[in-house]
């Protein structure tokens, strides 16, 4: 694990406990619960089927803990999974607006065909006791009818 503090020192004067006392306030506190965020030194593809129910999958193959569908002209969100725990659960492929078994959601706004939509997806972290979404990967589509 990583942390990385910058501090700017303008005198080479600076007694070394300064320096010292520095290194230790970069340091995590034990009662803080600091989790790092695995995977985001991959790259995700996402890759959205065609039709009115679309497909969606994601390489690499990791659990996810947060879906979420916007019209990008009306900013409106049609569909969203999200957990609120860190078990990154959600598993593809997803089908829009069908949520995977054992995970709740609201009810899916249908899509319109032509329209423009915004997919993002990401892991839900948990950061000092909190769950904590992370994005990940987002996407654009638009909405093609089957043939």
């Amino acid at each position: 694990m990583i942390y990385r503090c910058t501090v700017s020192l303008s005198s080479r004067f600076i007694a070394p406990l300064l320096v010292i006392a520095l290194a230790a306030a970069c340091a995590p506190s034990p009662n803080v619960d600091v989790t790092p965020v695995r995977g985001l030194e991959q790259r995700v593809t996402i890759t959205v089927s065609r039709g009115l129910q679309p497909e969606i999958r994601w390489s690499p193959d990791s659990g996810l803990g947060w879906l979420h569908v916007g019209r990008n002209d009306t900013r409106e969100q049609v569909w969203e999974l999200k957990l609120t725990d860190s078990t990154n659960s959600i598993r593809q492929p997803v089908r829009y607006g069908v949520a995977p078994s054992g995970i709740a959601a609201k009810p899916a706004i249908p899509l319109v065909p032509g329209a423009e939509y915004e997919l993002s997806v990401g892991r839900v972290e948990m950061y000092r006791g909190s769950p904590m979404i992370t994005q990940i990967a987002r996407v654009r589509f638009r909405v093609e009818e089957s043939k």
